[in-house]
């Protein structure tokens, strides 16, 4: 493993640097047969697929900015449109447009079918476990997802919560989750992600708050314009540093 000053030097050069990148939009399909649209940012061959899923209502525009990022680290990212979708950064949800396309029913909870049919073409393009990283409500689907799906190997949670209201306790469906989670929060909402992650493992668990600033919910809390970014990205890196 690295050392921690080698990091540093690491994360120095990752901040000072320029973030364009390459992108690929790239299409799959759910099991219920929607189009599924998704950027992809290479990084190395070897390297593990990080899956990106935007907020509600939001697209894979949300990580136009994050992951090239992620890709100068090495890390192959794939940032999905869900169903539940819609716009972000002038970039929309093609995912979204795809179900209503197909004129297919569907709530927030069924954008878990997009998270699956995102880690089974991960996994296939890299052959190995894959990393989830969410985004408020995917998030949660992610944890929901992950605990048991073979094919993920850690779970990063910006923000997740009880997001489904009287479908289903979050809190007590993610008990005996055992793989690494990085679990971010604002600091008003510290105590809401600890609790949510009560019975799990704490072993399991890494989480983070900002320190210097109240923070911000969600992925765009590593938006270079958002105050505490710099303190995300530093907890974030150390993280993923372990998941290589």
């Amino acid at each position: 493993m690295r050392s921690f000053k080698v990091i540093i030097v690491s994360f120095i050069i990752f901040i000072m640097s320029g973030i364009l990148s390459a992108q690929e939009l790239v299409n799959f399909l759910s099991k219920d047969e929607i189009i599924i649209s998704a950027d992809f940012y290479a990084g190395n061959d070897n390297a593990p697929y990080i899956l990106l899923f935007h907020d509600l209502r939001s697209s894979r525009g949300e990580f136009r900015e994050i992951a090239p990022r992620l890709a100068k680290l090495g890390f192959n990212c794939l940032a999905v449109d869900l169903r539940s979708g819609r716009e972000i950064n002038f970039i929309r949800s093609e995912t979204y447009l795809s179900t209503r396309e197909k004129r297919v029913t569907y709530d927030d909870y069924s954008s878990i079918r997009d998270i699956q049919a995102a880690i089974e073409y991960g996994f296939i393009q890299s052959r190995k476990p894959v990393i989830l990283m969410g985004s408020a409500y995917s998030a949660t689907l992610s944890l929901l997802e992950g605990k048991n799906n073979k094919k993920v190997k850690s779970i990063i949670a910006f923000s997740p919560g009880e997001y489904f209201g009287d479908i289903l306790s979050v809190k007590d469906k993610i008990v005996g989750i055992d793989k690494p989670i990085f679990a971010a929060s604002t600091i008003n909402d510290e105590l809401y992600v600890k609790e949510l992650f009560s019975k799990v493992g704490q072993n399991y668990i890494t989480y983070f708050k900002p320190e210097k600033e109240v923070g911000s919910q969600g992925c765009k809390a590593l938006w270079k314009d958002q105050k505490s970014s710099t303190e995300y990205w530093m907890s974030l890196l150390l993280f993923l540093d372990k998941q290589r």
